[in-house]
């Protein structure tokens, strides 16, 4: 069977459980258990519900073992939730770059003619390739490297040290944008 991207929603338990099973039909509810990671009890409650949900089906190899296989509606709504995922990574990418095309102007507004990346960050990429695009110079730092006259950006997974770098820090872009989905629910 093709692979789904696993954990792709990890709040969801009832997902996470259809994505295994489709990608491996063999799985016991124990294994399930441990890949999801939740009770055994909790496993067989999501089990029931995704067979009176249409979405799994269930074949029973001899007295003790049942094998589970996901319904062609079950592979449905795994897609469907792909789909949505997909949609909600594109329009955070979309909203992360508009912030980081804020960031950078306001560098170059301030002067600057070079950005600075201090730290590790999944939005790197995007920081580059704003950056080129407006004509202005990227590299990535060391905290130890620092002197007054760089525009910093600190990586999601730095650590402020104080008020001026956590203006700065890419985490406050995901934080907003998650408060933001949250509210949206």
């Amino acid at each position: 069977m093709g692979e789904v991207c696993p954990r792709m929603y990890t709040s969801d338990k009832e997902a996470i459980i259809l994505e295994h099973i489709y990608n491996d039909d063999s799985l016991k509810q124990r294994e399930l258990a441990d890949k999801a990671g939740i009770s055994l009890g909790m496993v067989n409650a999501i089990l029931k519900r995704l067979i009176e949900k249409g979405w799994l089906m269930t074949k029973r190899l001899n007295q003790r073992n049942i094998s589970y296989v996901v319904s062609p509606a079950g592979i449905e709504e795994i897609f469907k939730r792909s789909y949505r995922y997909f949609m909600r990574t594109i329009d955070n990418i979309n909203l992360y770059r508009e912030k980081i095309e804020q960031l950078v102007a306001e560098a170059m507004e301030a002067g600057y003619n070079s950005i600075t990346l201090v730290g590790k960050s999944d939005l790197e990429f995007l920081v580059e390739y704003t950056c080129g695009k407006m004509g202005i110079g990227f590299k990535k730092g060391d905290a130890n490297q620092i002197n007054g006259k760089m525009y910093i950006l600190y990586g999601e997974q730095y650590e402020p040290i104080n008020k001026i770098q956590d203006k700065h820090w890419l985490r406050n872009i995901i934080i907003t944008q998650k408060a933001s989905e949250d509210n949206d629910l």
